[in-house]
Order: C-alpha cells, then sequence, then structure tokens
C-alpha cells in the first residue's frame, strides 16, 4: 500500500489514523476506571490510578516500531504484520479491563487498522497473482475504501436494523443535541435542539452519509466522498463532541490514495 505519487502520502496519514487508534487504546486501558466517553482533557494527571503495565507499553511500542516498518521499510508487510498482531492484542485486553461486554456493545472500533489488514491482504493477493508494484498498491488502497464503506454501511443498516427510521427524528436528535449544550459550542446545539427542522435534518443526513459510504467503492468518486466523511466527522465533533480523529483520517488516506 505504499505506491508512487499522491498514495506516498497516503501510508502517512493511514499511520496518523493508526496512531489516533493506538492512543485511544491506550487512554481507555489506563482509565478504565473512569466513564468510557468522558472527555480526555478532564482526566489526565488526575487520577493516579491510570498507570499502563510493563506489558501493555511493551505491546504499545512494538505497535509503533510496527509503524515505522510499514512506513520507512522495504517491507511495509512485515510492519503492517507487526502493528496489527500488537492492535489485536491491546484490544484483547481492552476488553477484558472494562466490565462485561462493555466495549463490545457500545462499539468500541478500530477503523484504520481493518483498512490495514483488508489493504495489506488485497496488496499481497495482488502480488501474488504477478501484478505489478503499481496495481497492487491500487489494489490494496481499493480493498482499504472497500472496509471503510462497509463500516459505515453497516452503521446505518444497525441504526435502521434497531430503530427503524425513528433515529432520524427531530425528538431523538434534539435530545442528543440538548444533552450537549454546554461548553464553547453549546449555544449552538441548543439553537439547533429547539428546531424540529434543523434537528429532522441532521438525523437524516447523518444516515445518508452513512448509507451513501457505498460510494466509496467507485475510484472516480472516492476522493470527493472521503472529503466529505472528514467533513462529516469534524460535524459530528462540532455537534455531538464525539471527537473521532482515527475514523477521519482513514478516510482522508484513502481519498488521498485515490486522489494519485
Amino acid at each position: 500500500m505504499t505506491g508512487t505519487s499522491a498514495t506516498t502520502l497516503a501510508p502517512w496519514v493511514l499511520a496518523l489514523a493508526l496512531g489516533a487508534g493506538l492512543a485511544n487504546t491506550a487512554f481507555h486501558l489506563a482509565y478504565h476506571q473512569s466513564p468510557l466517553y468522558l472527555d480526555p482533557r478532564a482526566l489526565v494527571g488526575r487520577d493516579r490510578r491510570a498507570v499502563l503495565s510493563g506489558r501493555q507499553v511493551a505491546v504499545l511500542l512494538v505497535a509503533l516500531g510496527g509503524i515505522a516498518v510499514f512506513l520507512l521499510t522495504p517491507a511495509p508487510e512485515l510492519g503492517a504484520a507487526l502493528v496489527l498482531a500488537a492492535i489485536l492484542q491491546l484490544r484483547r485486553w481492552e476488553i477484558a479491563t472494562w466490565p462485561g461486554d462493555m466495549v463490545v456493545r457500545l462499539g468500541k472500533y478500530a477503523p484504520a487498522s481493518a483498512c490495514l489488514l483488508g489493504g495489506a491482504a488485497a496488496h499481497l493477493l495482488a502480488r501474488a497473482l504477478g501484478a505489478d508494484a503499481v496495481t497492487q498498491a491500487a489494489r490494496g488502497w481499493d480493498a482499504a475504501a472497500g472496509v471503510l464503506a462497509s463500516a459505515y454501511v453497516l452503521a446505518a443498516i444497525a441504526k435502521v436494523r434497531e430503530s427503524g427510521l425513528g433515529w432520524t427524528r427531530a425528538e431523538s436528535i434534539s435530545l442528543l443535541l440538548a444533552e450537549r449544550g454546554f461548553g464553547r459550542w453549546g449555544g449552538l446545539r441548543l439553537r439547533l435542539a429547539q428546531s424540529r427542522s434543523a434537528s429532522a435534518f441532521v438525523g437524516w443526513m447523518g444516515l445518508l452519509v452513512e448509507a451513501a459510504a457505498v460510494l466509496l467503492l467507485f475510484p472516480p468518486i472516492r476522493p470527493y466522498f472521503a472529503a466529505g466523511i472528514v467533513v462529516f466527522m469534524a460535524v459530528t465533533w462540532l455537534l455531538f463532541g464525539y471527537f473521532e480523529p482515527e475514523w477521519a483520517l482513514s478516510a482522508a488516506a484513502i481519498g488521498i490514495a485515490a486522489a494519485g
């Protein structure tokens, strides 16, 4: 998935996404005795119980080393394997650390790792079939785009399966916005929460963007839709306070690769 042209930048952006995912997992491992979605700024340095074990630190270093191998050596597949193995172990610890199946039920995702896994597998398959280096990289990014598209489309399906179109109802979105009517953007959120049409629009746009992620499967459209996802994630942070850089950076990497 290294490639040439603009795709030389794409692995670096994907590496940033992997780093964001690792930081998120490390935070949850250290602060597993605190509420899952609490703002990290309210916790860092204030809880003396928040300490990673020696084994956890060692595996984090393996993951970071794998990212370096992925980016800087002629053996990116080895780096990908190291990263994925380390993240798998960290996620197992994360799931085990939290009470019951909380991490599983709340949908703790790892989009960058999933994209890397799909992309590396497709890259290796293309090599086994005799494709040249440029084609190998292209097939890898195609697979990564398919993985990310699947994640968003499945999220849309899950919403409809669980609540029908209830997710898009003005009352549902208004409550979510009103619950977050504080902080820097609290005033904006409260104003939107008081408008049925604005709340319904936010709900429908969220569902439609996720469902429309199937467009990532089409390379000519991919850079534009990937840019749209970055904007979508920024708006999600603005309105709901969910800071998810791993999703935005994964989409950006895929879009940059397609633009090349």
